[in-house]
């Protein structure tokens, strides 16, 4: 038993009979999966009776949830202070990936949970699918921290991320003592990428507003040639009313006389 089991078995005593089992369970769900764990099993190493078990956890399955969700508190705050301790402006969506390197490093077996328990148990199955639901609520952690740095499209990264996450996960238990440190740098080209992909998006974006400024200049030369086209015979149908005006005395007194002469006659 090493230093941490020790930790656990002590807090364990002092939790109670809950914690106890939960603190056993925890190391043997880890390391040899589900199935391969009895209750009989956990049961003899917690040092508690059969109905206290039953008394605290109706199921096995219902153990298993509570070591899933246990994994997933103590994992969500380890990312969370990696990210808030992060100066440089990428180093947040790197973060993770140095708390990866950390559980690998020290053979932290439940780092790899969601991922071992949807397998084993398959997607259908109650605890398949809240392991699905663990890594659902991980990708969406991602996505904050993609959005918050900035990034473009930060729920397909937050897919590509955690591909390369779980692909690292498989790669440690294959013995791949740099996994961790590998994916990082897949990481790493993936923000690049997605930063590129941004400014040529804004780039394209700049171009279309100058072509629809461009064409609403042009529309307003179009308007003024108009203007300038037609001022002349505005011009002249101005001159033409004032003429008008003037000489329609004149005319109505002529048609005024030219009607009483064809009356005379």
């Amino acid at each position: 038993m090493d230093a941490r089991d020790e930790a656990r078995a002590a807090k364990g005593r002092k939790g109670g009979a809950r914690e106890r089992i939960l603190d056993t369970s925890y190391e043997l769900f880890a390391r040899r999966g589900i199935r391969d764990v009895g209750v009989d099993e956990i049961i003899t190493r917690s040092g508690v009776a059969k109905a206290t078990f039953y008394r605290h956890f109706p199921s096995k399955d219902a153990l298993v949830l509570a070591y899933l969700d246990r994994w997933f508190t103590a994992r969500s705050a380890a990312v969370d202070a990696a990210t808030k301790s992060s100066e440089s402006h990428d180093e947040p969506l790197l973060a993770v990936f140095g708390v990866l390197d950390d559980w690998f490093q020290r053979g932290r077996a439940e780092a790899s949970a969601f991922l071992h328990v949807m397998i084993e148990m398959g997607p259908d199955h109650p605890l398949g699918r809240a392991s699905i639901e663990y890594l659902t609520r991980t990708r969406e952690q991602l996505a904050t921290i993609a959005a918050a740095a900035g990034l473009d499209d930060p729920e397909g990264f937050a897919w590509s991320c955690h591909i390369l996450i779980k692909g690292a996960m498989v790669a440690d238990s294959e013995g791949d003592t740099s996994a961790a440190e590998r994916a990082r740098l897949m990481a790493s080209l993936l923000i690049e990428h997605h930063r590129q992909r941004q400014l040529g998006q804004e780039g394209q974006l700049g171009q279309e507003n100058q072509r629809s400024q461009e064409s609403q200049l042009g529309q307003e030369g179009q308007g003024d040639g108009r203007r300038q086209r037609f001022a002349p015979f505005r011009h002249a149908e101005a001159a033409a009313e004032g003429e008008h005006r003037v000489t329609r005395p004149t005319r109505f007194v002529k048609t005024k006389g030219t009607l009483s002469s064809a009356e005379a006659n």
